[in-house]
């Protein structure tokens, strides 16, 4: 049976606001028009590439419009996977024992995963679903529509409504479109 749970209380089950958790931005799709069902196949994607969270009962941490999965063996890297109104949205948790540890990890193969399996799902099931990419900073609601920032935006820094404050616009992307030089 999947939990209903809203993401504040799940990021306390989490312990994401912990001075040893760091997010990454939030890298979103934001659709026209969104099937309730895309999500879910979309999640059952996820679960065949990617594990499921479990909590110390062995429960799998899956919430009505969330689903939470270990990126590594040992837990210290998950990936959270959020269904809004007409969006699309990831983060990457990482867990350590430094205070001020800033994820730097390049997460753009799980952006062009998503991307990919969007479009896959577009393709088997021949709907034309029309989206676009954006972002929103760490500690940004996915489901809220102020603070979006699109992947074409130019400039250094962006205002966040949310927050109040300015964030840098190379600090969102830098996770999810980091290009990796070859050897």
């Amino acid at each position: 049976m999947i939990n209903a749970s809203d993401f504040e209380t799940i990021t306390e089950i989490f312990k994401v606001q912990s001075k040893n958790c760091s997010r990454t931005s939030w890298f979103c799709l934001d659709f026209n028009f969104l099937p309730p069902s895309f999500f879910n196949h979309l999640l059952v994607t996820l679960v065949k590439d990617y594990v499921l969270c479990t909590d110390q009962d062995g429960r799998v941490q899956l919430y009505r419009g969330i689903g939470i999965f270990n990126l590594e063996t040992n837990g210290c890297k998950k990936l959270v996977a959020c269904l809004s109104e007409n969006a699309i949205a990831v983060q990457v948790w990482e867990y350590h024992n430094e205070e001020q540890h800033i994820c730097n990890a390049n997460y753009s193969t799980i952006r062009e995963y998503l991307i990919s399996t969007v479009n896959l799902l577009q393709r088997r099931y021949k709907m034309n679903i029309q989206y676009t990419c954006f972002f929103k900073c760490p500690e940004g609601k996915y489901y809220k529509t102020a603070g979006k920032v699109s992947c074409d935006e130019t400039g250094e820094h962006y205002f966040c409504p949310e927050h109040g404050i300015t964030h840098s616009l190379e600090d969102l992307r830098k996770i999810w479109l980091q290009v990796r030089l070859l050897k």
